[in-house]
């Protein structure tokens, strides 16, 4: 977990109402397999996101949260349902005196018609 991301959660403004952005606890689970399944390019991956994936998708997200280099974020829409997600890394570096650089995993989103986006600026809904 990076510890700078101390002011989440945080409620945001977007053009589909408020959100909330928040760090994912192992309770997302089920939200966040719903999410990921349904995107086409998983799911032509062969993720289905139903029981038989489970276990996978519960390990990744136990290794992913005990990663002292790595969050993962989700955003709930006004109703509470998980909407969002975005995983970062911090990556040591070299270059600028050792200064850490920061990746992030293509954001996963609902937009309001229930339409999936899978690219960061589809996500502003």
């Amino acid at each position: 977990m990076l510890s700078d991301l101390s002011i989440l959660p945080v409620a945001l403004s977007s053009r589909a109402g408020e959100v909330q952005l928040r760090r994912a606890v192992p309770g997302d689970l089920p939200g966040l397999m719903a999410l990921l399944s349904d995107d086409p390019i998983s799911a032509a991956r062969g993720d289905r996101g139903d029981d038989s994936d489970e276990e996978a998708y519960a390990a990744a997200l136990r290794s992913v949260l005990n990663a002292p280099l790595n969050d993962l974020l989700v955003v709930d829409d006004a109703a509470g349902r998980l909407v969002g997600t975005l995983q970062l890394t911090v990556i040591p570096g070299m270059a600028r005196r050792g200064a850490p650089a920061c990746s992030s995993r293509p954001c996963a989103c609902r937009r309001p018609s229930d339409r999936r986006a899978s690219a960061p600026p589809s996500c502003s809904g």
